[in-house]
């Protein structure tokens, strides 16, 4: 094999039988997960924008090169920030970022050559027309993070390497975590839109996981056999969430420490976490599972007291014993706060583990707690303190911290700490919103609602709660406002719009309907797929797509297949997949699912069976349809080596199942499983049944009661 494309000096010698051996320069010393190969017959494209001692490539399919300009201009710009950042230059002579056609990671950190899926290197501005029109201010968010992150990993992790995988939430919590302050110089047009997402994608959603019974510390056992278990969100989310929350307490000392590691350690490899000097306060957060929740209760109106405890989800006397780390856990807890009377300034107090806090404050004033959500913790107002919190809440609140108490207040209801009259009282605020964030937050909260109130013989009250919410903030003219360039207004109004249209509000679905016959008609000849001829706004297009196909036409879903089996981009395919994952024919979903077997259609490669299973979990008719196919085709996706979207299929199949019926249903399947190890496969998704039996028991009346008396208000 003779190299085409190469920046290591390397020699040639020619063999017998017209064979060549190429022998290449040394490499910088690395893991051996570091090192790859790629053998394509891919054009590449040189970005003169970096340095002039660095080679930087983006290398992709000859049809996408017009996609790769913004990796092109990404890449060099947060290599260089890294480097500055760091006080450390890159070491290698060459850098290329290589765009797979069918990847299962998003991403993979090589160092001087890394791999992307499609969709997570290659984007175009929509301003472009054409082909472009499929890409959103959201894609180019996704695609500047995913480079972001791969390229701190050439400190975090290729230049300096953990000992052994029990330590990974270095590699992965600081590339996350410098990922978004990279994202960010990338994208200096959008000020304050990472610190939103990271509140949302890494603090909450993090925190969902973190909150259950069983969940693990971030440093985990090193006897762990199975080393795909640590890359999970504990790992990756919670640890850039722990790190952000150190540099708050930290500031400038903790870049410093920081440079020190980078030039006491690199290049030799080996980064034991145990040696990273960080303050005492850290060992709970990185070496316990969960997190804390402070409660916060008045003392005779001229104080407040803090204490904490562990926030855990549906602990019973069932699971009691399965709790992953002592139920009793303590933590150093920075808090910052403010009050009516400093509404700018964030003052810091600590409470420390086994102790309590008394603050002195001002009876007719406001106070809130973790300010800009720094700390990784929940926080419980009592009633008093709550309601006098809620008197700042649309001028003194940042949206960032009116998207945590929202979160916490669905989560200390599941809990039953709190009633759902507090959660549900701050989803009626959200017709006065304008910043996405807090919406999304709220309907991961009211999602859950509708997955456990499905069944149930009042859910169609709580259906008709929320229609009434998103009546009140949808208004055609979003649709206008989804391509702009604003981030802030594109996503508000592309969030409202896909709630209003998933929800059944009838405006809302008349024009997605008549979108989706304009879409019909200007793709009807098309034979390479839609990304050339539909119109639909980007953001919208995924829900424009499913409205479509819940119209019931064979035909229209038989368009859609063909178009998917011809769309050579990947963001475009995956919004004609989620189209064809909300079709009411069983014939026709168990067509997707057995696709997602035989893997010989280009629309369902094997990345994205995962992703089929995903979108079909939305989908009731497609769950019942999931759930019969898996128990009699589930040993088949373990020999094709499919066994995390098998995981990622029984979850979805079975996230309403809520009854004790159905969770004996579940358990007879899995009983009768042959191996212990297959068995495991379905051990979270019986966890998850049990959490649901116990949360319709226990909180199903009340909410439908809340509802139908808020349904009788004007």
């Amino acid at each position: 094999m003779q190299p085409y494309a190469t920046v290591s000096p390397y020699s040639m010698t020619k063999l017998r039988d017209a064979w060549i051996e190429t022998s290449f320069q040394p490499s910088v010393q690395m893991s051996s997960y570091l090192f790859a190969i790629a053998v394509v017959d891919f054009p590449y494209q040189e970005s003169y924008e970096s340095n002039e001692r660095l080679k930087f490539r983006i290398w992709t399919r000859e049809s996408l090169m017009d996609q790769i300009d913004f990796a092109l201009y990404a890449g060099p710009k947060v290599l260089n920030y890294f480097a500055e950042k760091f006080d450390y230059p890159f070491p290698l002579p060459k850098q290329d970022m290589l765009a797979v056609p069918d990847f299962g990671p998003g991403a993979m950190e090589n160092w001087g050559l890394v791999t992307y899926r499609e969709t997570a290197l290659l984007y175009k501005s929509p301003k472009l027309g054409g082909v472009a029109r499929c890409f959103s201010v959201i894609d180019k968010l996704r695609v500047a993070r995913i480079i972001a992150h791969e390229l701190a990993h050439q400190w975090f992790g290729n230049l300096v390497t953990m000992l052994w995988w029990d330590s990974v939430w270095l590699n992965e919590g600081f590339a996350d975590f410098v990922g978004f302050l990279g994202t960010q110089h990338i994208l200096q047009e959008w000020p304050n839109v990472l610190e939103q997402q990271f509140i949302f994608e890494q603090i909450q959603m993090a925190m969902a996981k973190d909150q259950e019974p069983q969940s693990p510390p971030i440093h985990r056992s090193s006897t762990q056999t199975d080393l795909f278990t640590y890359f999970d969100y504990i790992t990756y989310k919670k640890g850039a969430s722990i790190i952000r929350m150190l540099e708050y307490v930290m500031k400038n000392d903790f870049w410093v420490g920081l440079k020190a590691v980078m030039e006491s350690e690199s290049p030799s490899v080996g980064w034991d976490s145990n040696k990273f000097n960080v303050s005492i306060f850290m060992d709970s957060w990185v070496n316990a599972a969960g997190f804390p929740v402070v409660a916060v209760n008045r003392v005779n109106g001229s104080h407040v007291q803090l204490s904490q405890s562990r926030f855990i989800v549906n602990l019973t006397e069932d699971n009691a014993t399965n709790v992953s780390t002592n139920v009793s856990q303590q933590w150093y807890i920075p808090l910052w706060y403010k009050t009516c009377t400093n509404k700018g300034i964030t003052s810091l107090l600590w409470l420390q583990p086994n102790s309590t806090v008394m603050l002195a404050i001002e009876d007719d004033c406001w106070l809130m707690f973790n300010s800009e959500v720094r700390s990784f913790a929940r926080l419980h107002y009592d009633d008093a303190t709550w309601q006098r919190l809620l008197s700042g809440w649309s001028s003194d609140i940042l949206s960032i911290e009116r998207s945590q108490l929202i979160s916490d207040a669905f989560n200390l209801a599941l809990i039953g700490s709190v009633n759902y009259s507090r959660a549900l009282e701050l989803v009626q605020r959200l017709p006065d919103e304008v910043d996405a964030v807090p919406w999304k937050s709220a309907f991961i909260g009211l999602n859950y609602l509708q997955d456990m109130l499905f069944t149930h013989p009042g859910g169609h009250f709580f259906f008709e709660y929320v229609q009434k919410i998103l009546n009140n903030a949808y208004k055609t003219d979003l649709w206008n406002n989804i391509e702009v360039d604003d981030f802030k207004l594109s996503v508000f109004s592309g969030k409202i719009v896909e709630e209003a249209c998933g929800w059944n509000v009838t405006s809302c679905r008349d024009v997605a309907v008549e979108k989706f016959k304009e879409f019909i008609e200007d793709c009807q000849l098309s034979d390479d797929g839609s990304s050339n001829c539909s119109k639909v706004p980007a953001l919208a297009r995924r829900r424009v797509y499913c409205t479509g196909i819940e119209q019931k036409h064979t035909t229209d879903f038989e368009r859609l297949w063909h178009l998917c089996n011809h769309e050579s981009i990947g963001i475009e395919k995956e919004n004609l997949l989620y189209g064809l994952s909300c079709c009411e024919d069983s014939d026709l979903l168990l067509r997707l699912l057995n696709a997602s077997l035989q893997l010989d259609k280009p629309c369902i490669r094997r990345q994205d069976v995962g992703t089929l299973f995903k979108f079909l979990g939305n989908n009731p008719v497609a769950r019942q349809i999931m759930w019969q196919h898996m128990k009699s085709r589930w040993s088949e996706y373990i020999k094709k080596k499919l066994k995390q979207p098998l995981k990622t299929m029984t979850m979805e199949a079975v996230r309403t199942f809520n009854t004790a019926a159905e969770l004996e249903e579940l358990n007879q399947f899995v009983n009768e499983i042959d191996g212990d190890d297959n068995k495991q496969l379905f051990n979270n998704a019986v966890k998850m049944v049990e959490i649901n039996v116990h949360w319709r028991n226990s909180y199903a009346e009340s909410v439908i009661d809340f509802v139908q008396q808020a349904l009788l208000r004007p």
